[in-house]
């Protein structure tokens, strides 16, 4: 039979700091090379991916990396595998790049004693529309919520653990432990 591919992804939207996990179904004898385009800001490239070298199975699924924050779009132009030459092939999928978020978490005091209020807030390119999550180690919000100011208090003596993780557009960042 004339071999086929068709593009398919785990996500539309991404993250410009990862990979696009492409799957990739095929008909045919294996190895195969997959002909695609590749459009970026109005820029078509051309380019080619062999896979299936010494096996015949399908599906396959392999990454290519982002690094361009906008939409690219991916069309499959042509299939060849082991039986026949090259083959017009069409699978089209529009990939959403966002750019990858930075995160620092301020604070108003690294040490604040029992029943003390202390201010944690994020500063970072993410908008309003993303999701914080804060874990406070058993801090109570006084006040305030999302990207802060958050006037937290502990009311048991010790360390506490603070980190704040931030999602939006399909990226997600997580702020390392900070102990107050």
């Amino acid at each position: 039979a004339v071999p086929t591919a068709v593009f398919s992804v785990n996500s539309l939207t991404v993250c410009s700091v990862d990979s696009v996990r492409f799957n990739l179904i095929t008909t045919g004898v294996g190895p195969w090379t997959i002909y695609y385009n590749r459009t970026l800001n109005s820029t078509t490239t051309q380019d080619s991916i062999r896979i299936g070298s010494g096996l015949a199975f399908s599906p396959h699924s392999f990454p290519i990396r982002q690094v361009y924050v906008t939409t690219t779009q991916y069309q499959i132009t042509g299939v060849r595998d082991a039986n026949y030459s090259r083959q017009p092939a069409n699978s089209t999928l529009d990939i959403a790049v966002s750019a990858a978020l930075s995160l620092t978490v301020a604070v108003s005091s690294t040490s604040a004693l029992v029943s003390q209020s202390v201010s944690l807030s994020y500063a970072g390119n993410a908008t309003n529309q993303a999701a914080f999550s804060w874990a406070l180690d058993g801090g109570t919000v006084l006040s305030g919520s999302g990207r802060g100011p958050l006037i937290v208090r502990w009311n048991l003596p010790g360390v506490k653990r603070v980190q704040l993780t931030v999602t939006q557009n399909g990226c997600s960042v997580t702020s390392s432990v900070l102990s107050l």
